[in-house]
């Protein structure tokens, strides 16, 4: 199972370990992280753009998020976490990330506080999503996190399911 799946599947295990962690169901679990993929991939595109495009470009290229892809189990660890917050820092500002909570917690329905705890994950699950998608052949970055910022979660996540599942073995 992959990071996608493992995450946004409310019958997986990892839906399940995130949700008691949290307080919410595995389903609650799945739609946060879904509504706050698009964000945060818009979020990226931009600081991309910016003068801190190529130390961000290299975050996703270097392999250190593609880990958390092959043990979606780790997303909770503190090493997962904090690899979410260092790029959250790097991307966005405080108040930018309490409006993107607060804005997903009135959508999913539940605390804007336990939002705020599954931006790093969220974070993670992006940048695996973006790597592997990268690395797949499906784009540059740039197009990946386009793909993401449109609702094209599921597209690109078959996508790269799809590559990755046609790779020589």
């Amino acid at each position: 199972m992959n990071i996608v799946d493992g995450v946004l599947s409310a019958d997986s295990d990892v839906a399940k370990q995130i949700a008691r962690q949290f307080g919410i169901s595995s389903e609650q679990v799945g739609s946060a992280v879904s509504a706050l993929l698009p964000a945060l991939a818009g979020g990226l595109k931009e600081r991309l753009i910016g003068s801190r495009g190529a130390a961000l470009s290299n975050l996703f290229s270097d392999g250190t998020l593609s880990k958390f892809d092959d043990a979606p189990e780790s997303l909770t660890t503190p090493a997962a976490l904090t690899q979410g917050n260092v790029i959250l820092n790097q991307v966005f500002a405080r108040g930018d990330l309490i409006d993107i909570a607060s804005g997903v917690a009135q959508d999913v329905g539940i605390r804007s506080g336990v939002v705020t705890n599954l931006l790093p994950i969220a974070t993670v699950v992006l940048g695996s999503l973006v790597a592997e998608g990268t690395a797949s052949g499906y784009g540059s970055l740039t197009n990946v996190l386009d793909t993401l910022v449109n609702g094209g979660l599921n597209h690109l996540a078959g996508s790269v399911k799809g590559s990755a599942s046609n790779a020589p073995k």
